[in-house]
């Protein structure tokens, strides 16, 4: 079942991205970077990370930082 969930791009306004199609979260990043175009044309989906909170963390900066 295809939701949507909010996305926030540095000072942009908050857009929703549907994750009709998405089957992990590496699918999810790349349905962000079509959806918040031209502002991620040039960066990497491996560079992208997800946050909770604005500013925070990356998910995955966040457990390193957590479990180190």
């Amino acid at each position: 079942m295809a939701s949507e969930l909010w996305v926030k791009l540095g000072n942009y306004r908050a857009t929703q991205v549907s994750t009709d199609g998405c089957t992990d979260v590496f699918d999810f990043l790349k349905a962000c970077k079509m959806e918040l175009e031209p502002d991620l044309d040039k960066v990497s989906v491996a560079r992208i990370a997800l946050s909770t909170t604005e500013g925070g963390l990356g998910l995955g900066e966040r457990k390193e930082k957590l479990t180190h």
